[in-house]
């Protein structure tokens, strides 16, 4: 069980951290969504850990709209980056 939580744990870090970017740049899902070929429902759901997000779609967010993929799992410099 131990694992499963931990799992979901991270997805919903990563989640939290495409949340985190896309607002704070003004995006909506939609515009998020199109840069990877899902709908702004799929994107919520990547956003709140429902659904995993692939390597390569993270790969593509972070390069299509220059996000710092290296701070994924430090809330701490998402909030000194902005």
């Amino acid at each position: 069980m131990k694992n499963a939580e931990e799992g979901q744990l991270f997805h919903s870090t990563i989640g939290k951290w495409m949340k985190f970017h896309r607002e704070a740049r003004g995006f909506k899902q939609r515009d998020v969504g199109q840069a990877i070929g899902v709908s702004h429902q799929q994107i919520n759901k990547y956003e709140t850990g429902i659904s995993r997000i692939s390597a390569s779609a993270l790969f593509t967010l972070s390069s299509h709209f220059n996000w710092p993929v290296n701070t994924i799992f430090n809330e701490e410099l998402w909030k000194k980056k902005l």
